[in-house]
């Protein structure tokens, strides 16, 4: 500890130091690289991959710095110790090169344990390099400045380098002529390019081998910056983030959404639960569920404790601040982890309050219709495209005597209530009427069930399900005085109910539920 604070000490000492104008651009390319490395992590803040770019920008940029101060050093101590310093992220500038290929070209899966080998193999380098004195064995004095002396050892570390390197630049070469779209496809283009010219820098080395030739790899960085400043800016580094996305998710859904922590204190809440509660979405995350409503069963109450740990749905009634009355469906489903204990729970509710009045509604209306057809004073049946009975009112069942005998589902073109020489005809009408034809009234002989015959004037008209025709009722008409006021009222009572269905089939056409307690009206 006294060694590193002597260390610092020697560092900082202004008189170890000259004002160099080879040291100023590179202390110049280190802010580049540095701005570049947050304007990243600005700009792509929802990607996954703006850490991988940061740890290379940092890396690039801890040497540059490094290295600026080393140009600038009075003396060979001091350049030698900020050579050696250098080194702690030097080595680390092939992984983090590897690990952003791999991020920017969705790769990261496939080849993540190659990256973390990558980064262990690179701080043993570091450890190597900057505990010891094998590799960095003294410093060369050039123009521009003091500059490390590699020994033979050092072509280990730069096989490594340039191995890794020319990895990375394999992908983008291979990913370059997969990309799924042209955006990727430019976008690996631009960084393809923007790689390979910081790879220029690589010359540098060229002068620790006691090769004179001035060290010009921070200019490659710097074009490197604007390159890649260029392809964030116009077409980013994607990828977003599983967070991101459930963000977004869940500020788009309509229904209500809670996410609670073990003991049921709410942790996340959207739009639509604030709305729900009539509270703020500060308020309502970090209360206790019970306090959102009181309708919610009571953590450890034996009714929570049943449903612990399952998926399951169940119906609340809670009331607003302003007095409304609500009825709520609660869908819960747990999260779990490896040891299979609940650590949160996730509650999506819904209002299902104009859906039960909807509901209700439709009953009453449909046990209304049911009435009116069953006692209308026509008797009328209803058959399908088969001819088969799907319904018969009161006086249908009196007409033809078989009052409480069950006859749906039974054909009637081949019952005892049909004379084989009407079938043709019935079975014509059944056929017109399914197809959208208008089929006019026709006589028709009817067998009681007693044996004797009567005569009736069959009107048949269509009984639509959905918009389409389902069904052929029949009205029957024996004859009489009331003949036309019957017509006249069997023809607006018709009206009325085609009126009545189309508005509801309107109304519920969205509501697949609500459709198909439509569906069983008898209209």
């Amino acid at each position: 500890m006294t060694h590193l604070v002597q260390l610092l000490r020697e560092l900082r000492e202004p008189s170890n130091y000259v004002f160099s104008l080879y040291a100023a651009p590179v202390l110049f390319t280190f802010f580049a690289i540095m701005s570049l490395g947050l304007f990243v992590l600005v700009k792509e803040r929802h990607s996954s991959i703006k850490w991988s770019f940061f740890s290379l920008t940092a890396t690039i940029g801890f040497w540059l710095f490094s290295f600026s101060f080393m140009y600038a050093s009075a003396n060979d101590f001091t350049a030698y110790r900020w050579a050696r310093i250098a080194y702690l992220t030097v080595p680390f500038i092939p992984a983090a090169t590897f690990y952003f290929t791999i991020k920017v070209l969705r790769l990261y899966e496939k080849k993540r344990k190659i990256a973390k080998a990558f980064l262990a193999v690179s701080a043993l380098f570091s450890l190597w390099i900057v505990g010891t004195p094998t590799v960095i064995e003294g410093l060369y004095r050039y123009p521009w400045g003091y500059y490390p002396k590699y020994s033979l050892w050092g072509l280990i570390y730069l096989a490594y380098f340039f191995s890794v390197m020319i990895l990375s630049l394999r992908h983008f070469f291979v990913e370059y002529g997969k990309a799924p779209t042209q955006t990727h496809r430019l976008r690996i283009r631009f960084l393809l390019i923007a790689l390979c010219v910081a790879y220029l820098g690589s010359a540098d080395y060229l002068a620790k081998f006691g090769i004179p030739v001035y060290p010009f790899g921070y200019a490659g960085i710097l074009l490197f910056v604007l390159i890649t400043s260029f392809v964030v800016t116009i077409y980013r580094l994607v990828d977003i983030t599983p967070s991101f996305a459930a963000e977004k998710i869940i500020g788009t859904m309509g229904d209500a959404l809670l996410v609670l922590d073990a003991e049921d204190i709410v942790r996340v809440a959207n739009d639509g639960a604030a709305e729900l509660f009539d509270v703020s979405k500060n308020d309502l995350v970090g209360s206790p569920l019970a306090s959102v409503s009181e309708a919610f069963p009571a953590k450890n109450s034996t009714e929570h404790l049943h449903r612990v740990g399952t998926d399951h749905t169940y119906e609340i009634d809670h009331e607003t601040k302003g007095g409304r009355k609500l009825t709520l469906s609660i869908s819960e489903s747990p999260m779990k982890d490896e040891k299979g204990c609940v650590i949160a729970t996730v509650l999506i509710i819904r209002d299902l309050t104009q859906l039960k009045l909807t509901e209700t509604a439709l009953k009453e209306t449909e046990s209304r219709l049911t009435k009116l057809y069953r006692e209308t004073p026509e008797a009328l049946i209803a058959l399908d495209e088969f001819g088969r009975f799907s319904s018969a009112n009161l006086a249908a069942e009196k007409l033809l005597g078989f009052s409480g005998e069950k006859v749906e589902g039974k054909i009637f073109v081949l019952s005892r209530f049909l004379p084989n020489a009407c079938v043709s005809r019935v079975l014509k009408a059944i056929r017109g009427v399914m197809q959208g034809e208008t089929e006019d009234p026709f006589e028709l002989e009817l067998i009681k069930d007693d044996g004797s015959s009567v005569k009736v004037e069959a009107v048949p008209s269509p009984v639509r399900k959905q918009g389409r025709i389902a069904e052929v009722q029949f009205l029957l008409k024996t004859g009489g005085a009331d003949s036309d006021a019957e017509m006249i009222l069997e023809k607006e009572k018709s009206r009325l109910e085609h009126s009545l269905r189309a508005k509801l089939e309107e109304m519920f056409k969205d509501d697949v539920y609500l459709m198909r307690k439509l569906e069983k009206l008898k209209f």
